[in-house]
């Protein structure tokens, strides 16, 4: 009966062994996993970096920008309230033109019309 419990604690001792093999290569195969889960991680969080910077200084530059078109819009609404101001004499005289360019034209065509009409005769002495 010696002999086979040799051989049972053999072929025992070559399953536990295989077991602790496979455990083994299964522990490496994690531990290879998890660095390049770790590599990954890195290579993602050293890339998300990257971008958050550029994306902070692409805003930076949007605002600088904002501030001066904030500025010309400024000027530009100052220097067309200076114009507002000084075309209203202009708008004021340009209506008394407008007035006596009619009554001239319409004196003119009155004169013409009767000259037409022969009510009216031009004498050159």
């Amino acid at each position: 009966m010696m002999p086979t419990s040799t051989q049972n604690n053999r072929n025992s001792d070559a399953i536990v062994l295989e077991k602790i093999e496979n455990l083994r290569c299964d522990i490496a195969d994690m531990k290879k996993s998890l660095k390049d889960l770790y590599d990954s991680f890195n290579e993602f969080q050293r890339a998300s970096l990257v971008d958050r910077t550029q994306i902070r200084d692409e805003v930076k530059s949007a605002l600088r920008r904002i501030d001066t078109h904030d500025v010309q819009i400024e000027t530009i609404a100052s220097d067309i309230k200076k114009l507002e101001d000084s075309m209203r004499p202009l708008i004021f005289a340009n209506k008394i033109l407008a007035f006596i360019s009619v009554a001239l034209g319409s004196s003119v065509i009155i004169l013409i019309w009767e000259i037409v009409l022969h009510k009216i005769q031009i004498v050159f002495p």
